[in-house]
């Protein structure tokens, strides 16, 4: 099963080969994105963190009436 992993600091190690992941994918999180990978090398796991999924919240509706409320 894949997970969704990103960088923890701002600086990420290139190693000997990499932390053990692919070029791309060191690429890919060097430049702070996330990737999906189906096991983190030991090499890699304390610089990286698993990115879970956020419920999006929906924005509460406002009803306009069209009229400005003013204080007296």
């Amino acid at each position: 099963m894949t997970k969704k992993y990103k960088k923890k600091e701002e600086v990420l190690p290139r190693g000997k080969n990499y932390l053990g992941l692919d070029w791309a994918d060191w690429a890919r999180l060097k430049n702070g994105k996330a990737v999906e990978l189906d096991f983190v090398p030991k090499e890699a796991k304390e610089f990286l963190v698993e990115v879970k999924d956020q419920k999006k919240i929906k924005p509460k509706e406002v009803k306009w009436n069209g009229r400005f409320s003013r204080r007296v």
